[in-house]
């Protein structure tokens, strides 16, 4: 892996993958290291398209149960997977918009969500090789729970601060 500190020039190198190219702005104004994020949505969709094979495989092991490779599925999990793949670009948002600088909970939260997609991946590939689901653990949506828990606190404390200080006279509005 190189070092965070991309200048946009350096990204001139994936002028062969069009979507990162054009992204490449983004990553440097939010000092996302790109390669990791190149690794995630790679993960997310092999992920998916694993889930596809599983789901083929393990109903076809049904009797009587007609399988086919569901497409309207497979686009549903991708565009769920595409909206949690935004989840950096939304914290980043914040800690910006707060003069924060959150880098370290971003990489945290990518690298977190590239554990788990490994783990899914994992857990398709020993399904697939022997026609059992195995129980998953849904880390992204723990971590959006615990994200959206902390936001609403954060949020709570500050307007009760502001209330309690009398610079805001809520009681007075209507």
């Amino acid at each position: 892996m190189s070092d965070h500190n991309h200048t946009i020039l350096e990204y001139s190198q994936y002028a062969g993958y069009p979507a990162i190219f054009l992204l490449a702005p983004v990553f440097a104004y939010f000092g996302i290291d790109q390669e990791v994020f190149v690794i995630l949505c790679s993960l997310m969709f092999l992920d998916s398209f694993l889930g596809g094979i599983k789901s083929h495989r393990l109903h076809t092991s049904l009797p009587d149960t007609y399988s086919k490779w569901e497409w309207q599925k497979f686009w549903w999990g991708l565009c769920v997977k595409i909206m949690v793949a935004c989840l950096p670009f939304l914290l980043a948002i914040l800690a910006i918009t707060f003069d924060y600088d959150g880098k370290w909970f971003i990489d945290a939260c990518i690298k977190i969500m590239i554990v788990s997609e490994v783990y899914s991946v994992l857990g398709n590939i020993y399904a697939i090789k022997n026609r059992k689901d195995v129980k998953k653990i849904d880390a992204i949506s723990v971590i959006l729970h615990t994200t959206r828990e902390a936001l609403y606190s954060w949020l709570m404390t500050s307007l009760k601060r502001i209330e309690k200080s009398k610079d805001c006279n809520f009681k007075d509005r209507d």
